[in-house]
Order: C-alpha cells, then sequence, then structure tokens
C-alpha cells in the first residue's frame, strides 16, 4: 500500500460510520430500506448515503439473520446474539474472521471481529508483525522502512459498547460489518483491500447483557421516560460508568482486553464508540493535532466540548454547589469559572461568582486532636446527601428524576 494513501483511506472508513454510498449496480435489499425508512423519527438522520444495503446472495444480512434490520424499535441483542451473527458472518464471507481476546469479570466472552480481503484473512500474523516493527523504532532499520511500509496494511479499529445505556453501537456494528464485509462500491472495495478494520463490538459483555435484560423487563413498555424510574443499578462486575477511567489500574476485564488489542494490532486509527446528544461529535482529546487545522477550529472543538455538549449532563445538581450558576436551568463550567449558555448554544455573561478564595489560612499542630469538620455554608453535623424531592430548597430549578444533591446554603439535604 502507498503511504500517500493513507489520508484519504482513513477518511473514507471513518465516513462508513456515519455514512455509506450508493451501492451501484449491486443488488439492493429494498425491504431493509422500506424499514430504514420507516423506523427513522426525523428526516435530517435520513440522508440517502445510509440507505442501499447490499443483499449477498451468500453472505447473510442482519434483517435475514434476525428478521428484523438493525434499529428494529423495541428489538435489542445479548451478546450471544450479537456474537453468533458475527461468527455467521465468519463462516460465510472470507472477508470476515472473529478470534477471542478476553473472558469478563462474569465470564463472558470478549471477541474481536477482524474484516479485510483475502490476502488479509491469510496473512493477519504477518501484518501484525510489520506494524508492530513501524511501532517501535528500535527494531527497524531506516534503510529498511519503505520495504515494510510497502508489504504492510494499516489496521483501523472500532470500539463499541462500553458504556452500557449508550446502546447504539453494539448493535449499528452488526450492520457495518456486513456492508464491509459485503459492498461491492469502489468505496468499499478500495478499503478492504487496504485496510484491514478490528471491531470490538461490546467491550462490557457484563454490563450490555444486564442493560438489555433490563430494557426488556422495566424499560420496554414504559411510556414516560421522565417518571424517576431507576436505570440498571450497576453495569460490570466491580464498576458503572467510570470503566473507561481504569487505564491507570488496568484492573478490569474490558480495560485489559483493550490494551491487549492495542498492542496486538497496532492500530494507526482509533475510533471509541459513545453516545450523548442526537448529533455528531468527534473528538481527539488534547492533541497532538494534525498541522494544517486552524488553531481556532481547536479553540472550537473545545467549546463546543465544555459547553455545548454537556450541557444535559450539568443540570440543577451542579447548580445546587455552592459558587455555580444557572440559566433556563443549564449551568455550564468552564475554565474554572461560572458561565452559562443559551440553549441555542451562544454565551451569556457570567451571572455569579465564586466565593474568593481565602486569604489566610491557619493549620493545626500534629498533635492537635481531630475536630469533625463544620457543615458546608452552615451548621451541625454533617449529613449524608439525601435523594431530591424535586426541586431545591433555595432555588427554583427543577433537578432531574432521581437526582442527589447538596443543598447551596447548608448542610446536605433534600431538595
Amino acid at each position: 500500500m502507498k503511504v500517500k494513501q493513507l489520508p484519504a483511506l482513513l477518511a473514507a472508513l471513518a465516513g462508513l460510520t456515519m455514512s455509506i454510498s450508493p451501492v451501484g449496480a449491486q443488488q439492493i435489499d429494498e425491504v431493509y430500506n422500506q424499514k430504514i425508512r420507516e423506523y427513522t423519527t426525523d428526516p435530517r438522520f435520513l440522508p440517502a448515503s445510509v440507505l442501499n444495503l447490499p443483499d449477498d446472495p451468500t453472505v447473510p444480512s442482519p434483517r435475514k439473520h434476525f428478521g428484523q434490520i438493525i434499529g428494529t424499535p423495541g428489538i435489542l441483542h445479548r451478546t450471544p446474539e450479537i456474537y453468533g451473527y458475527f461468527k455467521k458472518l465468519a463462516d460465510t464471507s472470507p472477508n470476515v474472521s472473529m478470534e477471542p481476546v478476553m473472558t469478563s469479570e462474569e465470564g463472558r466472552p470478549i471477541n474481536l471481529i477482524v474484516i479485510g480481503n483475502e490476502d488479509a484473512q491469510k496473512r493477519l500474523d504477518h501484518y501484525k508483525r510489520q506494524l508492530a516493527l513501524l511501532a517501535d523504532p528500535r527494531q527497524v532499520n531506516p534503510q529498511n522502512l519503505n520495504t515494510i511500509l510497502g508489504d504492510t496494511k494499516l489496521v483501523y479499529y472500532l470500539n463499541g459498547g462500553m458504556h452500557s445505556p449508550e446502546m447504539g453501537s453494539p448493535e449499528m456494528l452488526m450492520e457495518l460489518a456486513y456492508r464491509l464485509a459485503t459492498g461491492q462500491t469502489e468505496e468499499i472495495r478500495t478499503i478492504r483491500d487496504n485496510i484491514i478494520v478490528i471491531i470490538n463490538p461490546v467491550s462490557e459483555p457484563d454490563g450490555w447483557d444486564k442493560q438489555v435484560d433490563w430494557y426488556y423487563r422495566y424499560s420496554k413498555n414504559r411510556k414516560d421516560f421522565n417518571d424517576g424510574f431507576p436505570g440498571v443499578p450497576y453495569w460490570g462486575k466491580y464498576v458503572f460508568h467510570d470503566n473507561n477511567r481504569d487505564g491507570l489500574q488496568n484492573s478490569q476485564a474490558i480495560t485489559k482486553s483493550l490494551y491487549k488489542i492495542y498492542y496486538d494490532w497496532h492500530p494507526v486509527a482509533s475510533l471509541d464508540l459513545h453516545e450523548s446528544v442526537p448529533l455528531l461529535y468527534i473528538s481527539t482529546g488534547t492533541g497532538p493535532y494534525n498541522e494544517t487545522i486552524d488553531p481556532i477550529t481547536i479553540g472550537e472543538w473545545q467549546i463546543m466540548a465544555t459547553t455545548t455538549l454537556p450541557r444535559w449532563r450539568l443540570r440543577a445538581c451542579l447548580a445546587s454547589l455552592p459558587g455555580r450558576s444557572t440559566t433556563a436551568g443549564i449551568p455550564v463550567m468552564a475554565s474554572g469559572s461560572p458561565t452559562t449558555t443559551t440553549r441555542s448554544g451562544g454565551f451569556t455573561k457570567p451571572s455569579a461568582t465564586p466565593a474568593p478564595a481565602p486569604t489566610s489560612a491557619t493549620w493545626p499542630s500534629r498533635n492537635t486532636p481531630a475536630t469533625p469538620p463544620p457543615a458546608r455554608n452552615g451548621t451541625g453535623p454533617y449529613r449524608p446527601p439525601k435523594k431530591c424531592t424535586g426541586r431545591t430548597a433555595t432555588t427554583s430549578t427543577t433537578c432531574r428524576p432521581g437526582c442527589w444533591h447538596r443543598s447551596p446554603t447548608g448542610p446536605p439535604t433534600a431538595g
């Protein structure tokens, strides 16, 4: 593969997570097309590029395998069903294979799906060795660099299902894998012939299966999702939402499997799929960024990440803490100072000033007996927070159902 092809190839593959070009002469599954239109809630989410699923005569589509399309309302698949479909792809398509990575704390498999043309499937170990060489300059003679590059296929890694209630990626990745394995457009063939795509569809299988069970038992027939009914009480055996903060300790199977995949394959690009708001937002973290990208654009990314997108998270619970502010029930913290946004994303002037830092402090000697700290901005002993009943005692801001918060002017209390 020519190195100069890399930017175009990676951009094409990134685009496949959100669109697929028309299939042209390839047979189209018109039933799948019709169901996509039927189940899509807003025409703005339905560009023509996400239609036209190939109808391969030998490799079953999700509709043929499950009896309905991916995204059918009221239908979710547990990990045995998901891995069962990927095994069917591997059994029927020469472009797909599946390999075990690890076993979760509760005994569920974590499997990796590998998609590439027949040459890639026959020489996976060779390409992994080549990428390992490129990842470690101590092992490479500079004179051999072009030879290694000329006999290397780059790896693009897709990770799904890290946060169990973000339920789109384990489902969507089944359809994407089918498109990559069977599509015959120039775009798809270029990716399949030049890149190896690896997919970890359910990186937290323990939490995913709990979430699916909870959905079928408690959530599927609910009409009001703002009624305060709780979600699944826990995901993994030992961790909840912060499973992607385990990178330092590397104590959980989800983290160990991600590291193993990375060091086995050395992917050039990785895309970890999450959900938050009904729009596409891709963040590369803190950089480094492509030198051709304007610094103003990079700054706008960070503004979007710290204000516009997390608004739905930072509601009255954050506003009820001392020194926080809120406008229209949407508080935002940016650069350490209270800043608010309008619902359209525009800035307003800060509506509050944090409490000033103390000018001096007196520290007791080491032998001074310890005394319980006073309650924040109030009197009396510390009391743990109670469940919010819907409204804080000192503001008119309404908390979300099931919220826990502290009163802004006294010890922690119920709202």
